[in-house]
């Protein structure tokens, strides 16, 4: 394991995890960056990660930002609906 790429990697999803939260444009940031938590997951499998909680909180971060542009989506899917019938 190449500690220096893990950390690397770990901040890098903290980074994209927190892209993810822009409306409209966080879909692809998002994906990114529970990619990247998968890589450091599968790369730091059971030494420690000295940056395992940026990994982790890029990962929630990611998550959350993909329930807010589905959330928004179905809203205004929903708007669309109603302004039909």
């Amino acid at each position: 394991m190449d500690k220096v790429r893990v950390i690397k990697r770990s901040v890098r999803c903290l980074l994209f995890g927190w892209l993810s939260l822009i409306p409209l444009l966080g879909l692809v940031p998002a994906f990114i960056a529970l990619h990247l938590h998968r890589s450091v997951r599968r790369e730091a499998d059971s030494e420690w990660n000295p940056a395992a909680s940026y990994a982790r909180w890029g990962f929630v971060l990611a998550l959350i930002g993909m329930a807010g542009w589905l959330a928004g989506c179905t809203g205004a899917f929903m708007v669309v609906l109603q302004n039909i019938f």
